[in-house]
């Protein structure tokens, strides 16, 4: 899989990997989707514990996606 970064993403990612945080681009990337499939969990939660009729299917649909695509431009792709 390659996923393309804008300029300001990519050097985040670079930045972890050169302070030794992570050893590498790919596990930098993981962990910001573990983080963001736990952030979408503990919202489905917070939701269902709000929602009076206990019903998953009407919780609003979460904005990952878009905040995810807003880092993310078609035409520049790199391979850190």
């Amino acid at each position: 899989m390659n996923i393309s970064l804008t300029p300001e993403l990519e050097q985040l990612v670079l930045n972890k990997v050169n302070t030794g945080m992570h050893q590498t681009a790919s596990e930098v990337i993981r962990e910001g989707l573990r983080l963001l499939r736990e952030r979408d969990q503990h919202l489905v939660e917070d939701e269902l514990k709000t929602d009076t009729t206990g019903s998953a299917s009407e919780l609003p649909i979460l904005q990952s996606e878009t905040w995810i695509r807003s880092g993310i431009e078609g035409s520049v792709t790199s391979s850190v």
